[in-house]
């Protein structure tokens, strides 16, 4: 547990403090997972504007961006909803 919650601490300690408390507490003296199991899940709800890195998104951009089209369609809109990415296409594509 201690190494899967270290790739991910720093950017929990900055978007979601109590998270990453309430983690951190639970990695070093895990009892019932219930209370954190429910705060991962609200975390994953909705998580913060920033949360999940913007490079990605222009990577997967990138690698689909029009050549000689005009546009794309994108399959997974779900996927860019949840993690608040859509300014971030929206950017890629100049609007």
């Amino acid at each position: 547990m201690q190494a899967a919650f270290d790739q991910v601490a720093t950017r929990l300690k900055t978007f979601a403090p109590d998270l990453h408390g309430a983690l951190e507490a639970y990695v070093k003296d895990p009892k019932d997972p219930a209370e954190p199991a429910a705060r991962l899940d609200a975390f994953f709800a909705n998580p913060p504007e920033g949360y999940y890195r913007r490079n990605g998104s222009r990577r997967s951009s990138s690698a689909c961006a029009p050549r000689t089209s005009k546009g794309v369609v994108i399959f997974s809109s779900g996927g860019i909803t949840s993690a608040k990415l859509w300014k971030a296409v929206e950017e890629f594509f100049g609007r």
